[in-house]
């Protein structure tokens, strides 16, 4: 009797379990409904955007107009590539104000420990490096505008002067079309793309000269930024 009453419960245990599994899909069946056609279907017509855009510059390719946009495109890349956008808040020097002249410290301190390639270390995180202590910096950088005729005069009899006194020159241009002036000049130049180095040395006027002088005196060695007045 016992056997009975315990395959009775398990028996009723299992079909509140399946009623519980089959619950779910029973209720969804039971609440579907069909409501039939809303309103009128219409077949799409509408071309893809794919060949839309590909229809475009076939037509673009048979009149020209492709031909004629990739050359202003090319045009635009190399006017930007020779002639980069003017560096901000630098300008001419005006005639008749006194050139500033001042000393730039170009220490830095280290984010992170320096190893050589034995893992030895070189210098400790939060080290304060001046790299004057370690080479010299034996360039003179001439920061000039390029569309400054008086300038490139400038520039280019400092040039002569350079060479015959083997002092090593980089123009850095803050304005001006690089292979006009490069041509004038007869030498390479250079553009303060961005104004990376007007920031770093805190360049405000035109022509400026970076240098590292002889015969520092202090503890400390520095560079320094000399503005020039044109005669």
């Amino acid at each position: 009797m016992l056997d009975v009453m315990n395959q009775s419960n398990d028996l009723k245990n299992l079909s509140i379990i399946l009623f519980a599994l089959i619950l779910p899909f029973m209720t969804y069946s039971v609440m579907a409904k069909n409501l039939g056609v809303q309103g009128a279907i219409y077949q799409i017509t509408e071309p893809d955007m794919l060949t839309g855009i590909q229809t475009k510059l076939e037509v673009m390719q048979k009149s020209g107009e492709l031909e004629r946009e990739n050359q202003a495109v090319l045009n635009r890349t190399v006017q930007h590539i020779l002639r980069p956008r003017p560096v901000s808040g630098v300008s001419d020097l005006p005639k008749g104000e006194t050139p500033q002249i001042r000393t730039f410290n170009p220490s830095i301190i280290l984010s992170k420990t320096i190893k050589d390639t034995h893992g030895d270390v070189i210098a400790v995180k939060g080290t304060r490096v001046n790299p004057l202590d370690y080479m010299d910096f034996d360039e003179l950088l001439v920061f000039i505008n390029g569309d400054n005729s008086s300038q490139v005069k400038w520039m280019s009899e400092l040039i002569n002067k350079a060479k015959s006194q083997n002092q090593k020159l980089k123009i850095i241009l803050v304005n001006g079309n690089i292979k006009t002036t490069s041509t004038a000049l007869k030498t390479q130049v250079y553009f303060d793309q961005y104004g990376k180095l007007c920031q770093h040395f805190k360049i405000t006027h035109t022509p400026t000269l970076v240098f590292e002088p002889q015969h520092q005196k202090g503890s400390e060695k520095k560079l320094v930024v000399k503005e020039v007045q044109i005669d």
